[in-house]
C-alpha cells in the first residue's frame, strides 16, 4: 500500500480560481478564522476577498491568509480517518505544517509570521530585496550566474528549476544573463525579503529568542526537512528547523526524493493555488500530487 505525504506550500500569492467555491462549500470556518486571525496579529483581515485576491500587494496579509487556508485544510484531514505517513513544507509553509503536527498551536503559527517578517525587516533595508525564478539551466550554469555577493541560489524545485535571493539590481541582472544562456523562463517573484539567504541571518538572534519561548510540541507525525532532508519529531529539532528555515538554503526535489525513497507515492498539497503540484510533475519517481480541490479524491484513496 502505498505511503501518503502531505505538502504544505509557501505564502501563495497566485490563487488558481477554486478557492472561494472549496471555502463556500467545505471550510464554514473560514470567515470566522479571519476574525480570530484579525485579533491575535491586530492586521485586519476580516475584509479578504478570494475573487478578487485584495492582498495582493501586502506581503504580510498575504503570508497570514495563505497560512489560514492551509491550517484549515488540515484540520479536514485531521478529523478524517486517513493515516498520514509523513510531512514536509516548503519554505515558510513548515509554520501551517507544524500547526498541523500539533507542534504549535494556531494562535502561534500566526504569531511567528508576525515575528519572522518583523525580525527580517529590522535586518535590511526596505525595498531593495526579493527573488527571482531560473527555469531551464542545470545547476553548474546556475551557480556560473553568480558572480558576485549580492544574490545566491537558495532553492532548487528540480533539476532545471532554481530559486535565487539577494539585492533586486543583482536578482534582475542575474535573469537577464540567465536568458541569455538559454533559459526557458525566468521572473522576478512578489516578494520582498530574501529569505532563505545569508542577508537576513542577523534576524535569527530576535527571531530564534521568540521561537525558543514557545512550548513547541513533539510532531505526531515524521517531519522531512526541506533543509537537509533529516527527519524531525522532537521540540527541540522543531525549534531548530523554524529558525534556520528563515536564513538556510532548501533542495525541495531532494525533499520529494527522500520522502518516495521512504515508500511516499502520493502527496496531498494542503494549501491554496497548486505551485507543489507543477513542481513535483517534473521531479523523478512515479509518484503523483492531489491538489487542495481534488480533496475527495485523497480522503478516498
Amino acid at each position: 500500500m502505498s505511503k501518503i505525504a502531505i505538502l504544505f506550500p509557501a505564502f501563495v500569492r497566485e490563487y488558481c480560481g477554486k478557492e472561494a467555491e472549496f471555502v463556500n462549500f467545505n471550510l464554514p470556518d473560514f470567515k470566522s478564522k479571519l476574525k480570530l486571525a484579525t485579533e491575535i496579529t491586530g492586521s485586519d483581515l476580516t475584509g479578504f476577498d478570494f475573487e478578487t485576491n485584495n492582498f495582493l500587494r501586502d506581503e504580510l496579509k498575504s503570508q497570514y491568509i495563505s497560512y489560514l487556508f492551509s491550517c484549515e485544510l488540515a484540520d479536514l484531514i485531521n478529523h478524517s480517518p486517513l493515516y498520514i505517513n509523513m510531512t514536509a513544507g516548503y519554505s515558510m509553509g513548515i509554520y501551517a505544517m507544524y500547526y498541523y503536527t500539533g507542534s504549535i498551536s494556531f494562535e502561534e503559527g500566526l504569531l511567528i509570521i508576525k515575528k519572522a517578517y518583523e525580525s527580517v525587516l529590522q535586518v535590511i533595508p526596505a525595498k531593495i530585496f526579493g527573488m527571482g525564478n531560473i527555469i531551464g539551466l542545470d545547476e553548474t550554469d546556475v551557480i556560473a550566474l553568480m558572480n558576485d555577493e549580492e544574490a545566491e541560489v537558495i532553492n532548487m524545485n528540480g533539476s532545471h528549476n532554481f530559486v535565487i535571493s539577494g539585492k533586486i539590481f543583482a536578482i534582475r541582472n542575474i535573469l537577464e544573463r540567465a536568458k541569455s544562456e538559454g533559459a526557458i523562463h525566468t521572473r522576478m517573484l512578489p516578494v520582498g525579503c530574501p529569505y532563505h539567504s545569508k542577508f537576513i541571518r542577523d534576524s535569527a538572534d530576535s527571531f530564534g529568542k521568540f521561537i525558543n519561548s514557545l512550548d513547541v510540541k513533539t510532531a505526531k507525525i515524521p517531519v522531512i526537512s526541506c533543509i537537509d532532508q533529516n527527519e524531525i519529531t522532537d521540540p527541540a529539532g522543531v525549534r531548530k528547523g523554524i529558525i534556520d528555515n528563515l536564513f538556510s538554503h532548501l533542495n525541495w526535489q531532494n525533499t520529494i526524493v527522500k520522502m518516495h525513497g521512504n515508500g511516499v507515492n502520493l502527496y496531498y498539497e494542503c494549501g491554496a493555488g497548486e505551485s507543489l503540484t507543477k513542481l513535483n510533475k517534473f521531479i523523478p519517481g512515479d509518484h503523483k500530487t492531489i491538489r487542495f480541490y481534488q480533496t475527495d479524491k485523497l480522503l478516498t484513496s
